[in-house]
């Protein structure tokens, strides 16, 4: 009895995983499309040297798709820059610990 449980069971597992795999067969492809952390940083780090400043002043990090953005940015870029770390392509969150700093004033002589 428990034996012919465990195989109706197992079966019925079986059939689940065929049936999910036929309703979205392209699951797996749309997995493996998403680029890695790695490289949605250097992306993110690209789209910064066109927007800001001192684009080596932000430290970016991502994990799992949700970037982290932290450093000095002139109050004009922060807008600009969480806009455009948003459209990178695998990009899911963006985490703001941007800080808003005035621009450096010229000395008077």
């Amino acid at each position: 009895m428990i034996r012919s449980l465990v195989l109706l069971a197992a079966a019925g597992a079986a059939a689940a995983y065929l049936y999910s795999r036929q309703q979205h067969p392209g699951a797996r492809r749309k997995a493996a499309a998403f680029p890695d952390d790695r490289q949605l940083e250097e992306r993110i780090r690209t789209a910064l040297a066109d927007i800001v400043a001192d684009p080596g002043a932000i430290h970016v990090t991502v994990q799992h798709g949700a970037a982290s953005l932290r450093g000095p940015v002139l109050p004009g870029e922060r807008d600009r820059v969480l806009t455009a770390v948003l459209d990178v392509p695998g990009v899911l969150q963006v985490t703001n610990l941007l800080e808003p700093v005035e621009p450096a004033r010229p000395l008077a002589t």
